[in-house]
């Protein structure tokens, strides 16, 4: 039986499977290097954003890095800013607030590769593939 080990946690999962049975990591045939936000919950059927090296920002309006259409996400929601070779968070003074892990942000915080953000109703996770 062929396998696929899963880039995260190594655990060895069918070649069929699309999602890490151990960690819930997703499986892609092509896996692609650098960082991502990964929707977990929203109104988006395309749940992967690529992060830009420099400024990423999140919102409603298309020109947001991630755009959202969820009602309760500001415009101009977030910024995720690369600076000193980490990943950073950041509330644009949006309405409903940031959450980081749970926690509400208030100020600019390092991301993590596991990190939960909620904006709004959506959620998102954010993963930095080995080699980065």
């Amino acid at each position: 039986m062929e396998r696929n080990v899963c880039p995260f946690c190594k655990h060895i999962n069918r070649l069929t499977n699309t999602f890490c049975t151990f960690c819930g990591a997703p499986l892609e045939k092509n896996q692609k290097t650098g960082p991502r936000m990964v929707l977990l919950l929203g109104d988006r059927h395309d749940g992967i954003f690529p992060l830009l090296m420099g400024e990423n920002t999140i919102g409603r309006t298309s020109s947001n890095n991630i755009s959202l259409a969820d009602q309760q996400v500001s415009k101009q929601h977030a910024r995720i800013t690369y600076d000193d070779n980490h990943f950073w968070l950041e509330d644009l003074e949006s309405m409903n607030g940031v959450y980081l892990n749970g926690r509400r942000l208030t100020h600019k915080e390092r991301l993590f590769h596991g990190c939960v953000v909620k904006l709004g109703s959506t959620v998102l996770r954010f993963e930095v593939w080995p080699g980065r």
